[in-house]
């Protein structure tokens, strides 16, 4: 297929994005919602109205900031969203503009990596663990996943919510599969070492099950294939260039991945026969490193944070054949708690 254009067809000034590769700047939500971290405040963007709303501040001088922010999954609950920061997990409720709740468990240091899986929050700290708390509980921590050594800077939970991917500042990418745990205590069901640099960028493809892509740092610069099943490394593509995110189409089987040093440009892949990716185009426009992306609600758009204080949208997957709907139910969550706060 032809892509629209290469440019961007919205550029929006944010200064104060902070330049740090592992942060997660942007979460896109089912109600075209945008939330972006800039310096120390979360705003959430309207796409449809062009509204801005700010919803948290850390300007109290404690040296806290978001690190990383991430929307509920659950078409129900799409109004509630977490923001990692350097001393706990908050989950806010945007309709109402209140913090919930804190969630702890994690050591020491910041919470740079954040996944919904439903009614579970996963949340990725510095000090290396990997935490699962059900936000249904006053009491929320379920379990812990244990095996990197550094810093955890991405997680994914696959579409169906039984397998989650990890990436940490070691290099290392891990597969957990929650139904092999028998304790809080859970061990990684697979171990890839082959990137020589953080990974934080990782996907699964909505079309292919246990098909998982991931990104390495400047050092490594590569976008892996995996068979999470065998264990097999199915590719691996050379982008001479840090990988900040990589993102699957909805719609189609398309790769879009994001550059830091020293390209700093999205990149377009189309995924083919032998696992192979082939260059579809570059999106040209950020002067520095982008940082994070996100995908509209429609799979169509994508949007940048890059180090030149500046966010941009981009038409990357264009138009789907047809619309998918959700085979998974919404109504599990039940009634919920969060702290003292109640949703029916």
């Amino acid at each position: 297929r032809k892509v629209v254009s290469d440019k961007p067809f919205k550029v929006i000034s944010a200064d104060g994005i902070i330049d740090d590769y592992y942060m997660d700047h942007l979460s896109w939500n089912k109600d075209n919602l945008l939330a972006t971290a800039i310096d120390d405040t979360v705003y959430l963007y309207d796409y449809a109205s062009k509204n801005v709303f700010e919803l948290a501040t850390y300007d109290d001088g404690s040296n806290n900031y978001a690190s990383t922010v991430s929307w509920c999954n659950s078409s129900a609950n799409s109004r509630y969203l977490a923001i990692g920061t350097n001393s706990s997990v908050e989950i806010w409720d945007t309709q109402s503009g209140q913090k919930l709740r804190n969630i702890r468990g994690h050591a020491a240091g910041r919470v740079p990596s954040l996944a919904w899986n439903q009614h579970c929050l996963t949340t990725g700290g510095e000090d290396s663990r990997i935490l699962h708390h059900d936000v249904r509980c006053r009491m929320s921590l379920v379990s812990r996943c244990l095996a990197h050594e550094q810093m955890v800077v991405g997680l994914k939970w696959n579409n169906d919510g039984d397998m989650l991917a990890s990436g940490g500042s070691d290099d290392m990418v891990c597969i957990w599969d929650l139904r092999m745990s028998s304790g809080r205590t859970v061990e990684p069901r697979l171990q890839f070492r082959e990137h020589t640099s953080a990974v934080k960028a990782i996907d699964w493809n909505p079309h292919h099950r246990g098909l998982l892509a991931s990104g390495g740092g400047t050092k490594d610069g590569t976008i892996k294939i995996w068979n999470s099943h065998s264990g097999a490394l199915l590719s691996s593509k050379s982008c001479w260039s840090q990988v900040s995110s990589v993102i699957w189409s909805q719609n189609r089987n398309e790769l879009c991945s994001s550059h830091g040093f020293s390209n700093n440009v999205l990149t377009l892949w189309n995924y083919g026969s032998g696992s192979s990716l082939t260059k579809m185009t570059d999106f040209v426009g950020h002067t520095s490193r982008i940082l994070s992306t996100a995908c509209s609600p429609d799979g169509c758009q994508v949007v940048s944070a890059g180090a030149d204080q500046s966010l941009r949208f981009w038409d990357v997957f264009g138009k789907p054949a047809h619309k998918r709907s959700s085979s998974r139910a919404s109504s599990i969550w039940g009634e919920v708690s969060l702290g003292d706060h109640v949703i029916r």
